[in-house]
């Protein structure tokens, strides 16, 4: 097995060697044992070593590629692109080296967890990579690193790792998998009208409202007074804030009726909110009055006021637009 090895990392120095013959063989295998040794004393020697060589003999293919895999040894993932963007203006014919580099430190990346650099690497990998002999599985590796980012809470990241994968994909199954990302993330109110959106896209309204129903409107109060139920001031109380129901968003109405429910145009319905909200009544002459709720004293109550005489009634409800939670199970499903 070591002599297996042995006979990789030999071959490894060599493509460099042929490829740049200013870089001295020994030179070579001197710093690519270095840096497979992997320690800092000896990651350390590697780069003074090359340092020395970049001064002595300048800038190459050769010294740019064990630049490259210093940095990427180091986890220094945008000075490793740097260095095997030089090796490529030294010499182009070495793209399928560089691209395949840059995919297996994306893959070790994502191992670690990594995603963010993950998919740096991989878009540079990909960017590099002979339109002839292209990488393989690209959707699924983006995919999967949407799905891993997502799980992180890194959902922007999540997000673009999706949208690459959706450029990608070659089938049904992968634009299935893309669209669930999608729903997930919409699920968890990042942009969620956009991702839902992205999602139709792929696998159509239907699905997309099989596991987001559309919302629903409930009566969550609703009592009906009349000028009974005035105080001295002929001011009646309706909702209590702080005890009845009432949430940001909410709408109330106020529905008045003359006896036989006949509509009228001269009495007047009054709403009052409250002076801290606001210190004037609001009026209507058509029986009925809505608002909806966005801000409200922290205590206190809502006030009607019906004119005497006409044997009014008027009923207040709390109408709230209920979002039923999305139906996660049928993302597995796609």
């Amino acid at each position: 097995m070591k002599k297996f090895l042995t006979i990789i990392i030999l071959a490894g120095v060599f493509a460099i060697f042929v490829s740049t013959p200013s870089l001295a063989w020994n030179d070579a295998k001197k710093i690519e044992t270095l840096l497979n040794a992997g320690t800092n004393e000896s990651m350390q020697a590697a780069y003074t070593k090359l340092n020395e060589l970049l001064k002595k003999k300048g800038s190459n293919a050769s010294i740019q590629t064990l630049f490259g895999r210093y940095h990427l040894k180091r986890n220094n993932y945008g000075a490793a692109i740097k260095a095997f963007e030089a090796v490529l203006k030294h010499n182009h014919t070495l793209t399928p080296m560089v691209s395949n580099e840059l995919k297996l430190a994306s893959f070790e990346a994502y191992k670690q967890g990594n995603i963010r650099h993950a998919k740096l690497l991989l878009d540079h990998a990909i960017k590099y990579s002979h339109p002839k002999k292209p990488i393989q599985n690209v959707a699924k590796l983006y995919i999967n690193m949407g799905t891993q980012a997502r799980a992180k809470r890194q959902y922007t990241l999540s997000e673009e790792c999706t949208d690459r994968a959706r450029v990608y994909a070659q089938n049904e199954f992968d634009q299935q998998r893309i669209a669930g990302n999608y729903l997930y993330l919409a699920a968890l109110n990042h942009k969620a009208e956009e991702m839902k959106n992205n999602a139709m896209k792929l696998v159509g309204q239907a699905k997309v409202d099989e596991i987001f129903p559309s919302p629903r409107t409930e009566v969550v109060f609703e009592k009906t007074y009349t000028v009974a139920d005035a105080d001295k001031n002929e001011n009646i109380r309706t909702i209590e804030v702080g005890k009845d129901d009432l949430r940001k968003g909410d709408l109330i109405e106020v529905i008045g009726k003359l006896p036989d429910n006949r509509t009228y145009d001269v009495a007047e319905i009054e709403i009052f909110r409250g002076k801290n909200q606001n210190p004037k009544w609001v009026k209507t002459k058509e029986g009925y009055y809505s608002k909806k709720v966005e801000i409200y004293p922290p205590k206190g109550f809502f006030y009607i006021w019906m004119e005497k005489g006409l044997s009014i009634t008027a009923t207040v409800r709390i109408v709230r637009v209920i979002h039923p939670k999305p139906n996660l199970q049928y993302i597995a499903k796609l």
